[in-house]
Parts: structure tokens; sequence; C-alpha cells
């Protein structure tokens, strides 16, 4: 599994948006929205 970051937004309201307007072959592989604080999480609790 790989993480791609996209960008940072305002709001999950905004970053939704973004999310459901990806292009077709992008939204095909279901991406998904998280959090910086998880995804440091993550990192943390694998190293």
């Amino acid at each position: 599994m790989y993480s791609v970051l996209y960008s940072d937004f305002d709001s999950r309201k905004t970053a939704r948006s973004m999310l459901d307007n990806l292009p077709a072959k992008m939204r095909a592989s279901k991406p998904f929205l998280r959090r910086v604080s998880a995804l440091r999480k993550d990192l943390e609790s694998s190293s």
C-alpha cells in the first residue's frame, strides 16, 4: 500500500469536495481522506 498526500485543506468538507472531483481513473483506486495527525501516528508507530 502506498500513501499519496495531495494537499492541505481548511476543512473536511473542502477535502471531500476535491476527492469527489478527482478524475475517474484516480477515483477507481478508492482514495480516502485521512488526518495528518493519523498519518504522523502511523509513522511513529512503524519506526
